[in-house]
């Protein structure tokens, strides 16, 4: 009951040993450790302009940057661990484990045997909300990518420009990288995936070469460079285009003052339970759902908010990249490619589309 009513009151109890970014002050207050800081934030940053987990694992091994255990060696699960925290954009979630024996001192995770408590700005964030729930995004777009698998589903991989953008319009599967040749004849074409094990009886998808898909980005981009006041001027009218509206029944001020009027109540109940020695199971519980309700709301709200400022966000990035764009590019580049398109619909072995992150939509013709 005390650790539950310290909760409640939003003292934060985190151990920051092995918590890469940050130590603690003399206080006891977490405090950002700058090197380690920009760790995480090239992680973000890798993460959400295409690489997979395993990938910035890797890079971040050969740069030989240390561990938040102090090692050498990284993993794939480390990286997500990183991307997942919550306390990276400042917030806390306390009370993800709960102890289940006191005399060995076991700890499980909280699957909702305990109750848990989210504090919001409780120590300075390395990463801002909205990369976070860009971060967070990017894991179900990933997640729900199909590719050909008896769950229609496969692995992520960013080991190529191309990885996981491109999907055959007839199917809806994922292209896959295969070699042609040897020697000097090698050379690189994408399959769809169903084709390649099935046949043409499943899809009779054509393959195409990778050197005519870079090549078709580079028109793409060209096109819209060449018409960089057409698209600056949509983008700047239809900036939150496809987004649903909000037509939520309460603002956000009014919900964090609902909530805090809950967490009184709950602050009080916990306080007499304590003092009377026994616990009052049906007002804890009762209190406890309308304080999960109103958290709920809380969330979708901030969802829709976080939704719209990730939007701008990436208009105005690209509205930057095309008034800072003098003339079209001549080569391509991949850094580019994963950076503003979302993905690539290959319709014919002659046509593809292009379909970037701010919803711009471009046909180009391969060869």
């Amino acid at each position: 009951m005390g650790i539950s009513y310290r909760f409640q009151e939003g003292k934060v109890l985190v151990n920051h040993n092995k918590f890469l970014g940050y130590t603690k002050d003399d206080q006891g207050q977490l405090v950002i450790v700058p090197e380690e800081a920009e760790v995480v934030r090239r992680i973000y940053r890798e993460f959400l302009n295409g690489k997979s987990p395993y990938k910035i694992a890797a890079d971040l091994q050969r740069d030989g940057i240390i561990t938040g255990s102090g090692g050498s060696r990284w993993y794939d699960s480390t990286v997500i661990g990183i991307l997942k925290n919550e306390k990276y954009q400042g917030d806390a979630l306390l009370q993800k484990t709960y102890t289940v024996d006191f005399l060995s001192k076991k700890r499980v995770n909280n699957n909702g045997h305990a109750a848990q408590y989210y504090v919001e700005e409780s120590h300075p964030a390395i990463i801002s909300k909205e990369e976070f729930a860009a971060a967070q995004a990017e894991f179900q777009r990933r997640s729900n990518m199909r590719g050909y698998s008896r769950t229609g589903k496969s692995a992520y991989t960013s080991e190529y420009a191309f990885s996981g953008k491109l999907y055959c319009q007839k199917c809806g599967s994922k292209f896959r990288r295969s070699a042609w040749g040897t020697g000097k004849n090698k050379k690189y074409v994408w399959i769809c995936i169903n084709h390649q094990i099935n046949g043409n009886s499943a899809c009779d998808q054509k393959s195409v070469k990778e050197k005519d898909l870079e090549k078709a980005f580079v028109r793409a981009m060209n096109w819209v460079i060449n018409r960089k006041e057409i698209y600056l001027e949509e983008l700047s009218r239809d900036i939150y285009h496809g987004l649903e509206p909000i037509a939520e029944e309460y603002t956000m001020e009014e919900l964090y003052a609902r909530l805090e009027n809950l967490q009184e109540k709950m602050k009080g109940l916990v306080k007499r339970s304590i003092k009377a020695g026994n616990v009052d199971e049906n007002g804890h519980s009762v209190l406890g759902a309308e304080i999960e309700k109103v958290q709920n709301r809380m969330k979708k709200l901030k969802e829709q908010i976080t939704e719209r400022s990730m939007r701008q966000k990436r208009v105005e990035e690209f509205r930057e990249f095309l008034v800072l764009q003098e003339g079209g590019i001549d080569r391509f580049d991949d850094v580019l490619f994963r950076r503003f398109v979302d993905s690539v619909e290959v319709q014919s072995m002659v046509e593809v589309a292009f379909l970037f992150k701010v919803g711009v939509e471009v046909r180009e013709v391969l060869g």
